[in-house]
């Protein structure tokens, strides 16, 4: 699990990046190959947004603020997120205000919100019974070795 503020956005590149894994060979930000340099931007095990896993999409925002570099504009966009490897399913996350209710306010922090983010969470549940995929250490056969049952035979 890995959580915060990320400064990218749902269409961005990397975010695109965090959760497929890669970005195609034609994308306008694929670092162009070296014959000296085997590097490629790969993630191999990618992650997986908490609310576009339990509500079908990001959130519309999470950022509301109006700054010096956007003059009286406020930016609005969704730059936080709870992102979780493989063996992680989201059982629920914080409902996140309204963006109508919200545009009310010139910006946040308001009265109701104390900070120019909203706070997200999720409540998350570990399926035990699926390993993460490439996960270190992991054997093939533990799947098959029976639980220990505190008696020797």
């Amino acid at each position: 699990m890995l959580a915060g503020d990320f400064n990218i956005q749902p269409d961005s590149s990397p975010y695109q990046l965090l959760t497929t894994g890669e970005l195609p060979a034609d994308h306008p930000q694929q670092p162009p190959a070296r014959d000296f340099d085997a590097w490629r931007p790969v993630v191999p095990c990618p992650l997986a947004s908490a609310y576009a896993q339990r509500n079908g999409r990001e959130p519309e925002f999470t950022n509301f603020a109006v700054t010096k570099f956007g003059g009286n504009e406020a930016f609005v966009g969704t730059l936080d997120y709870v992102f979780l490897s493989g063996g992680w399913r989201t059982a629920a996350v914080k409902p996140l205000p309204e963006l109508q209710q919200s545009l009310a306010s010139k910006s946040f922090p308001s009265a109701t919100e104390p900070s120019d983010h909203v706070l997200i969470w999720a409540d998350l549940e570990l399926d035990l019974g699926r390993p993460p995929p490439g996960g270190a250490g992991s054997r093939s056969s533990d799947a098959d070795d029976p639980a220990p049952t505190g008696s020797s035979a």
